[in-house]
């Protein structure tokens, strides 16, 4: 369910290990993905993710949203919700399966994709007002896509979240939640330093 990436340069660079794909095409097979509802496995006070109305709300704005703009140009299968497991974390996960109804290009459907509205807004019009919230801009390659072709009939566009980024010398580690009607502050408080600790320990060797 995990997949690494990275790349870097001289003085800046990105590595992570991300649960969230964003576009996947083997052959004429296209799938994405709606990872969104996430359970600390630590909060064992809380419903099973499959019955908690909360983050079944938020996994479901996700696939709402991917119908609501890609409908004029794909047809989208829904499959089976799952729970996936990713150390600390548990998340709700949906592939989706893709029908074009026009011949597309790989990088062309990606930029239709991204951002989902698990890590941008919903509807996606409203994206201007997230990148004006102060330090936004400092979040840099966080969230963003990163496309890898494997083989000609192979490519892969993940999502960079659960990472490290560094510049020159300074080393950041980003977060998010997310956020719908039913959200409690401490839940989602919880949700996001169990994010931040499940990316130190894959990269710090913790006690």
């Amino acid at each position: 369910e995990l997949f690494a990436y990275g790349f870097w340069a001289k003085n800046y660079g990105i590595i992570g290990v991300t649960p969230e794909v964003l576009l996947h095409k083997q052959d004429d097979q296209l799938v994405t993905y709606a990872v969104a509802g996430t359970k600390p496995l630590s909060a064992t006070n809380r419903l099973n993710l499959l019955e908690d109305t909360k983050e079944l709300c938020e996994h479901y704005k996700v696939i709402d949203d991917l119908n609501m703009r890609l409908h004029d140009s794909v047809i989208i299968h829904p499959q089976a919700i799952q729970v996936i497991s990713f150390g600390l974390l548990q998340h709700l996960k949906t592939p989706l399966f893709i029908q074009p109804k026009m011949p597309m290009d790989f990088i062309e459907l990606v930029k239709k994709l991204h951002p989902t509205a698990a890590l941008g807004v919903m509807p996606v019009s409203e994206l201007h007002w997230l990148s004006q919230l102060v330090n936004q801009r400092e979040r840099q390659f966080f969230g963003a896509p990163i496309i890898f072709e494997l083989k000609p009939q192979l490519q892969i566009a993940l999502v960079m979240i659960r990472n490290l980024q560094w510049f020159e010398d300074d080393l950041r580690i980003w977060a998010g939640i997310g956020q719908v009607q039913q959200s409690r502050f401490e839940r989602e408080w919880d949700e996001f330093l169990n994010k931040i600790e499940q990316t130190k320990r894959i990269f710090f060797r913790l006690c």
